[in-house]
């Protein structure tokens, strides 16, 4: 906002203006005055222009033209009919042109005063006053009215008389029948006057005698109690009508003959605004004048071709008057307005002028000297802002703007200036001007999220506040509050965050300081609890406080909303919608330890409506509230849990909802029931009387979940007894009475001894042989997990009725689990709910290899994350783990995966840490270390690995074992790791026993990758070895090893420096006709061909150089070793046949 200064301000005036101010007007107001002067008249001008672009000015030019004239021989009278509307407009018309030519001079005398005053059409008032009276009947039927009260009074008194213990019989009935008749008058009125009434009918019906009701007084009701009436009125006379047509003509020509008598003389009479008055007063003012312009007897007048008249006229005003509705924008072919509008201008004007447009560089100057006139404490650079605004969009509806567009938008201006003086800049005024010459909603404007890009450079980033001041008449920082308070209020009673985050996101300082103001901490004690949590919600689902927590005003929400919450006795009537608003109260709140306790309070203090389905909707609802609040990982607050106020029929009806909403009893678990004890008592009848439908069985299951379980002993007892009659079951009764006893022992209502008895005495499978019968899938799920939880390997039967069946029937399933794929995955729901992954476990490990069935099982186990999987399971199980994910059917993630999505991933290499290096842990620890940056435990393996014995390092290179693999894994991680002495020996041990033909290849054949875990020094050292182990099998090294070290021994520096290695190993490989060891020395031969007839000792090479010539001559070309004697005996020189 700019400095605050007073500077004046003048408003201006829409006169027609004295001087041109644009050049063209006034050349045009002397064209008109030429032709009045120097041509013969009886004919009419058209003058066409837009609203507010001269037409008026032109006139007045025109009018001074004449009048400037010394002979006075040329005048202009004027007549608006717009300013006479709603008068009759041929006398105003008569009546202000005689006025204007007595003015002139040009009429005289008491003639046209008379005529005057008979156009006035004077008046006079009359009174006429009512006074109602009433008739003879009315005066009766009063009468009988009054008698109704003492009627009454005498009538009590006789019964009162009458009921005394020695009553006055004939006084009491005196009373009675005096009372009677005076209470009785009216009705006794009525029939006589009916009476009457019928029998004058009667008469004159008989009689033929004419007359009324009325007469006689003997009318309807209304006229029986008042007659005739006198009341007061005023009404207005008129002496003398409106003059006819023909009456106008004959006054209008004989005016006109005096007035222009003297044949110097001439008039132009000007019609103005005609365009703009009701199309019938405008039609007859045409018309009329048409009579004196037109083709007619009175053209034969003297004064007429002295007689001019000018009509300024806006062309879409003609299209109104002809055609009774403004311009579509249609247009004939040629571009021309349609008929009847163009008939009529052509044949009523002869002569048309047209009013200017305004050029650009004209207006601009215009609007400069405009503003200049309007602000003249301003600075020149004060008006530049305006003309750009209104340049840009003020002006774009038509092709220049006219006079009258500029003043009235300068003198909007200067309105809002007078109010404002200098507090605002004149181009921020200008703007909200704009605004409203435009009819554009501004409040909407500034609530939407439209960037209007004039008013953001022309005022700056905040333009919404101050046009919201100027539109409110309030100081930027209030006009915020009255423009936002409307919508912050409608987004969170409508629980809208959307809403709510928009609104703050385009008033960013505004909104805060107003939704702070709206939700003072004073406002919350008349709020309702549905309107409290659609706030929640709102402010919830915006996330506004969440990422706004370093702002004051944030903090200071949620201390409001904290406090409030705790204050909330009940959250009724309690339904979704409420139970979402607690938890977006929990979601707001920083105390959860307070405010947590204080919702499940007034959650437990509502009551449930007397309606068919309100035990369900409660249900629905505080499960609602129970998940949103453990989303927000809060089940450590929420200990005292909800107390829910069902009845035991109540609780039945909620039963499908219950059991629908949360079947693992997730949720349930936070429940305490007020009716446990008479929900238990009713369930144990109805289990032990065998009336157990299944939503009774759910019912029970349900409590049995719940924090009141413990108060379940009677039903869990009777639930155990019924299993053990081994008596039938339906199977839907079967699956829900075997989960009760699980929920039942869970509860410690019965015993794991009581559960063991049943599994070995067999009725679990008993029940199972006719699940499978039957095919029902839950019930097959819980009869095999009440058996296998105790008996993992599944070798007890039992002897109970079908119980021996009924393991084969197990012993199926387990080998072959798709026969009953639903019955595993009910299965795998039960180790869910009941977090038994242990017992699956148990049962991988009783039976090798797993069964099929207890593969599937714990795979999609495994990749739940619904099930708990502690880090000690996991490390004792891994290598089950391991292998059922490697032995996925399924898009199961690998073993690899699996430890990098477990929870307790840390918790498990602080395990592995804290205790000793086990060998076969080897592989677990080489994942670990890949998905782990545990330094600690990076550096714990290397440590342990540098510690191994030969033996332990030789079993694992003969095994393939996986403490190689996490070495390579630690090395790829840049540890360094020295695996000792002991490595080495053992890969030498390993060599050697490669050479002697053991079968100790490792299963990966990935020797090198062994080869690279050696120090440099031994990794220098370890090819000579080789070599020396080549040289002592005497030529008798296996194909392994030279598959395995072949490369390694073949450099050239190596064996350029062994002297006997002629001697010593071609030789030997030669005569013991090695197939592999050929081909090795075939090779050597072929890259370095002068390393065997140039070695250092000749002799040997000499004389393996006769050896393979002998060997030439003697082998047959399908010998396994001829084709490598050739291509040595070319290195060597010999000539090969």
């Amino acid at each position: 906002m700019a400095k605050e200064e007073s500077y004046p301000t003048r408003l201006l005036n829409d006169s027609p203006a004295d001087k041109d101010a644009f050049g063209g007007h006034e050349r045009v107001a002397r064209a008109i005055a030429e032709v009045v002067r120097t041509e013969d008249g009886g004919r009419s001008i058209g003058l066409e222009g837009g609203w507010g672009t001269g037409k008026s000015t032109i006139v007045k030019l025109t009018t001074d033209i004449l009048d400037q004239r010394r002979d006075g021989d040329y005048k202009v009278a004027v007549f608006d009919t717009w300013a006479h509307q709603d008068d009759p407009l041929r006398r105003t018309f008569l009546e202000n042109l005689i006025k204007r030519l007595q003015e002139i001079g040009w009429v005289k005398g008491a003639k046209w005063d008379q005529r005057t005053d008979e156009l006035a059409r004077r008046r006079r008032e009359e009174t006429t006053s009512v006074i109602p009276r009433l008739t003879g009947w009315g005066f009766a039927f009063a009468f009988t009215l009054l008698a109704i009260a003492p009627g009454s009074a005498l009538m009590a008194a006789g019964a009162t008389l009458l009921a005394a213990k020695d009553p006055d019989e004939s006084l009491a009935a005196w009373l009675l029948v005096a009372g009677s008749a005076a209470a009785f008058a009216p009705a006794v009125f009525f029939a006589i006057r009916t009476v009457i009434r019928l029998c004058v009918r009667l008469w004159r019906l008989i009689f033929k005698s004419v007359g009324s009701d009325e007469e006689l007084g003997l009318s309807e009701l209304p006229s029986l109690v008042t007659g005739q009436a006198s009341t007061k009125s005023k009404s207005v006379v008129f002496q003398t009508p409106d003059p006819t047509s023909v009456e106008f003509e004959s006054i209008f020509g004989e005016l006109l003959n005096d007035a222009l008598k003297p044949k110097r003389r001439k008039l132009l009479l000007v019609i103005d605004n005609l365009d703009r008055v009701q199309s019938s007063d405008a039609l007859s003012i045409w018309s009329t004048l048409q009579t004196f312009l037109g083709h007619s007897d009175y053209t034969q007048a003297e004064w007429i071709n002295r007689l001019w008249v000018l009509i300024p006229y806006d062309g879409d005003a003609i299209l109104r008057l002809w055609d009774g509705s403004s311009r579509d924008g249609t247009e004939s072919e040629d571009g021309t307005v349609p008929d009847p509008a163009k008939s009529f201008l052509d044949k009523t004007f002869q002569l048309r002028f047209t009013v200017p447009p305004l050029l650009l560089l004209n207006w601009r100057e215009f609007l400069q000297k405009t503003l200049q006139q309007a602000f003249p404490g301003h600075q020149e650079a004060d008006f530049d802002g305006v003309y750009r605004i209104f340049a840009v969009e003020g002006g774009l509806e038509k092709s220049a703007p006219t006079p009258r567009d500029l003043k009235l938008f300068v003198n909007q201006i200067g309105i809002l200036h007078r109010v404002w003086q200098d507090r605002f800049p004149l181009s921020h005024l200008a703007c909200y001007v704009l605004l409203q010459k435009k009819g554009r909603d501004v409040r909407t404007l500034l609530l939407s999220g439209i960037d209007w890009q004039l008013a953001s450079q022309t005022i700056g980033n905040n333009w919404r506040e101050v046009l919201a001041a100027l539109h409110f008449g309030v100081p930027p920082q209030e006009a915020r509050q009255l423009l936002l308070r409307g919508p912050i209020e409608n987004a969170l009673g409508k629980g809208d965050g959307c809403g709510l985050s928009e609104l703050e996101g385009r008033h960013p300082e505004g909104f805060w300081i107003v939704l702070e103001d709206t939700l003072r901490a004073d406002s919350w004690a008349n709020v309702e609890p549905i309107q409290f949590a659609h706030i929640a919600i709102a402010l919830s689902d915006s996330r506004l406080i969440a990422q706004n927590g370093s702002r004051q005003e944030a903090t200071n929400l949620q201390s409001s909303i904290q406090t409030a919450a705790a204050m909330v006795r009940s959250w009724a009537p309690f339904d979704k919608t409420t139970a979402e608003g607690m938890v977006a109260v929990a979601h707001l709140v920083r105390d959860l330890d307070e405010v947590v306790p204080a919702l499940l309070s007034g959650a437990s203090s509502t009551t449930v409506e007397e309606s068919g389905n309100a035990p369900g909707v409660w249900m629905t609802s505080v499960f609602t509230l129970i998940k949103g609040l453990l989303d927000l990982d809060l089940s450590s607050q929420m200990e005292k849990g909800i107390s829910v106020p069902l009845s035991v029929q109540d609780w039945l009806n909620a039963s499908t909802e219950v059991a629908e909403s949360d079947p693992d009893g997730q949720l349930l678990q936070y429940l305490n029931l007020q009716a446990i004890s008479q929900i238990d008592e009713q369930m144990a009848q109805y289990i032990g009387s065998n009336r157990m439908d299944v939503s009774i069985l759910n019912a029970a299951n349900a409590a049995l979940m719940t924090k009141s379980r413990g108060s379940m002993a009677d039903t869990a007892g009777a639930a155990f007894s019924r299993v053990r009659s081994g008596q039938s079951f339906q199977l839907d009764q079967l699956s829900s009475i075997l989960k009760m006893l699980r929920f039942s022992k869970e509860a410690g209502l019965i015993t794991q001894d009581q559960l063991v008895e049943l599994a070995r005495s067999g009725y679990y499978l008993h029940y199972l042989y006719y699940a499978v019968a039957e095919g029902h899938s839950e019930s097959i799920g819980e009869c095999m997990f009440g058996h296998l939880q105790f008996f993992p390997d599944a070798s007890q039967h039992g002897q109970v009725g079908n119980s021996r069946v009924g393991h084969d029937r197990l012993t199926r399933i387990l080998q072959h689990p798709d026969t009953v794929p639903s019955a595993v995955d009910y299965f795998t729901s039960i180790v869910k709910q009941a977090q038994q992954l242990p017992v699956v476990f148990e049962m991988a490990a009783a039976v090798q290899p797993v069964s099929p069935f207890v593969a599937k099982v714990l795979r999609t186990l495994l990749i739940s994350g619904d099930v708990t999987k502690p880090h000690s399971l996991v490390r004792t199980h891994w290598q089950v783990i391991q292998n059922v994910l490697r032995n996925q059917e399924d898009d199961s993630p690998s073993f690899e995966v699996f430890l990098t999505e477990l929870p307790e991933l840390d918790n498990l290499v602080a395990s592995v840490v804290d205790g000793d290096f086990d060998v076969s842990e080897g592989g677990l620890y080489s994942v670990l270390l890949r998905i782990s940056d545990d330094t600690d435990f990076r550096s714990w393996c290397t440590n342990r690995l540098s510690n191994f014995s030969q033996d332990i390092w030789s079993s694992e290179i003969t095994s393939g074992g996986e403490l190689v693999e996490l070495v390579t894994e630690l090395k790829a991680r840049g540890a360094h790791i020295d695996l000792g002495s002991t490595y080495f020996d053992a890969l030498i041990d390993h060599a050697e026993k490669i050479a002697e033909g053991q079968d100790m290849l490792p299963p990966d054949d990935n020797w090198h990758e062994r080869l690279t875990l050696l120090n440099p020094d031994q990794q220098k050292l370890f090819p000579r070895r080789a070599y020396r182990i080549l040289e002592e099998s005497n030529g008798r090294a296996s194909a392994g090893f030279f598959n395995l070290f072949g490369d390694m021994i073949s450099d050239r520096q190596l064996l350029a420096n062994e002297q006997r290695f002629i001697d010593r190993v071609c030789t030997p490989i030669l005569e013991t006709e090695n197939v592999a060891g050929m081909a090795w020395v075939a090779g050597i031969a072929k890259s370095i061909p002068k390393l065997l007839r140039e070695h250092g000792d000749q002799a040997a090479a000499n004389d393996f150089k006769d050896r393979v010539q002998n060997h030439l001559y003697n082998k047959q070309d399908d010998d396994p070793i001829f084709s490598d004697l050739k291509t040595i005996g070319k290195s060597l020189r010999i000539k090969v046949p």
